[in-house]
């Protein structure tokens, strides 16, 4: 059994040690060629790598997430392809750095508070109220919160840059897996007036589909 293990830990290392390297080559590729697929205007400290793999043909894949005064731009990931250090392929695009232009990057509503509101949104109801099981942690503030008898695990909380008909404001992100539905869901509220602007929800319903109806008789007999 242990010797099964550390031979699970060995082959695992090449594969990490592969993504590293994918990633360190991607960031360095990223900020040489910032200005063809961000524009002049995005400083190379409003992104990160979000990920980044290397294909057996060459080409490297990787996904700039945006970010501002450290926090991540929610949905706002660019693809960029590269080969032979070379920009080959880009899609998406980042907001421009105007747009953040007096928006505050500082919190006024508590996370506990948007977690409240967040619920409320949903058929789901707490039986206590949502006490932090972590502490707030780096730019974005990150922290957990108990079930509150709602949810599968803990509530999860971070700061996101979210869009209000076009313009970012600083959000809450609650992720909740509900109990009483199959629901999982990331549900964004405004980190200053505490409003829902919207969510998305990882679950995918599916509508079954009718089966088709048995041929006629065809009157050969």
């Amino acid at each position: 059994m242990l010797a099964a293990l550390c031979l699970l830990l060995v082959a695992g290392r090449p594969v990490r040690a592969q993504q590293t390297e994918a990633t360190r080559q991607a960031t360095r590729q990223a900020l040489q060629t910032r200005t063809q697929w961000a524009g002049a205007d995005i400083p190379a400290a409003n992104f990160r790598i979000a990920s980044a793999h290397t294909e057996p043909s060459g080409l490297l894949y990787a996904y700039p997430q945006q970010l501002q005064a450290g926090i991540p731009v929610y949905n706002r990931v660019v693809t960029l392809v590269f080969k032979d250090g070379k920009l080959r392929h880009h899609a998406g695009e980042f907001l421009p750095a105007k747009a953040f232009a007096g928006q505050p990057a500082t919190p006024t509503v508590a996370a506990a508070t948007a977690v409240v509101n967040a619920l409320a949104t949903t058929k789901a109801r707490a039986s206590e109220q949502p006490t932090a099981t972590s502490p707030a942690s780096g730019p974005k503030q990150q922290q957990t919160f108990a079930p509150a008898g709602v949810a599968h695990r803990p509530i999860e909380v971070r700061l996101v840059w979210a869009t209000d008909k076009g313009t970012p404001r600083l959000a809450w992100n609650v992720n909740v897996e509900l109990l009483a539905t199959p629901d999982w869901l990331n549900i964004r509220v405004d980190a200053n007036t505490g409003r829902v602007l919207g969510q998305d929800n990882w679950t995918v319903y599916e509508k079954a589909t009718r089966p088709a109806s048995a041929p006629a008789a065809s009157g050969w007999g």
